[in-house]
């Protein structure tokens, strides 16, 4: 059984402070970056003696590829590039999916750094809001083993995800404020290996996560984000700030038009960092001091700021 590990780091055990999600922060480096690089190899390890054959490890946090330490896997891991996943996904290269680290999705004002995708956008399945869960689960095609993340994931993976066994490693108070769900480091990372190990050897009898024959996906975000996006990828406007689009296939359809937004949506956020060398602390804080506080801070105020109810 292959199977692909999808992880992110907000709902990582251990990340408790948003300034360790942040790679233009000292804190990721000092803290951040080993603590997602530990819980991801435990829930590796775990998978592996559930009876996986290989895992494949997706490293989804800022779309950087460069958070996990690929010392720190098991023998019997590989981290590719993110590419040659993305590739594999509509083929159904995977046997079965398995995420670690996951959020809340936007609107969870209680989620430690909730958000679906980027910050300010939030999508809907026939007016039900989904979870990059939900997306990554689309995505594959394939079984969904389990999740593992902030305990304010666990009642919104509904709909297709219905039933999907979830392990809580965090409880949040606030998109800021969150606390381990285990006492120590190695009792967090035990859990998520002895959860990942149970959920790989109970593979079988999970199902593929299904969508409707047709359905509609929804886009909201500030009116601004969208503009001139009616009319791409079968996008059309229903309301301000609001697009929707009509979808046979995930892979046809759907991934094109939510691609789309995203990459809208995201600019003002994300563009900026690719003037940045994010490989190590070192080369991050070569860089100019003005133009790296003016990105870092406004990523942190985009994490710890509330979400608007336009978009919940």
């Amino acid at each position: 059984m292959r199977v692909l590990l999808q992880a992110d780091m907000e709902g990582i055990s251990w990340v408790t402070g948003y300034q360790e999600l942040v790679p233009l922060c000292p804190a990721y480096w000092e803290t951040g970056q080993a603590r997602f690089s530990e819980e991801v190899a435990a829930a590796a390890t775990g998978l592996l003696e559930g009876g996986a054959s290989e895992v494949v490890v997706d490293d989804q946090h800022l779309g950087t590829g460069l958070n996990i330490l690929a010392e720190l896997l098991p023998a019997g891991a590989i981290k590719p590039a993110a590419d040659w996943i993305y590739q594999q996904l509509p083929a159904r290269g995977f046997d079965a999916v398995f995420q670690v680290g996951r959020h809340a999705r936007y609107g969870t004002s209680d989620g430690f750094a909730s958000h679906t995708q980027v910050p300010g956008m939030a999508l809907a399945i026939d007016g039900r809001p989904i979870s990059e869960s939900h997306i990554n689960a689309f995505r594959a095609g394939v079984p969904l083993l389990g999740v593992s993340g902030d305990a304010r994931l666990g009642d919104q993976l509904d709909g297709a995800l219905a039933g999907t066994p979830f392990l809580a490693t965090k409880f949040s108070a606030s998109r800021g404020e969150t606390r381990p769900a285990f006492h120590d480091v190695q009792r967090s990372l035990d859990a998520v290996r002895a959860f990942a190990a149970d959920c790989a050897r109970r593979g079988q009898a999970r199902p593929v996560p299904r969508l409707p024959a047709l359905y509609t996906l929804t886009a909201r975000a500030e009116p601004a984000a969208l503009a001139d996006l009616a009319g791409q990828h079968g996008w059309e406007w229903i309301g301000p700030g609001e697009i929707s689009v009509r979808c046979r296939s995930w892979w046809h359809d759907a991934e094109p038009a939510a691609q789309a937004v995203t990459r809208r949506v995201a600019a003002p956020y994300f563009a900026p960092l690719r003037g940045f060398d994010l490989s190590s602390r070192a080369s991050i804080f070569a860089s100019d001091p003005a133009l790296l506080a003016a990105v870092r801070d406004r990523l942190l105020d985009w994490i710890a700021e509330p979400q608007t109810a336009l978009l919940g």
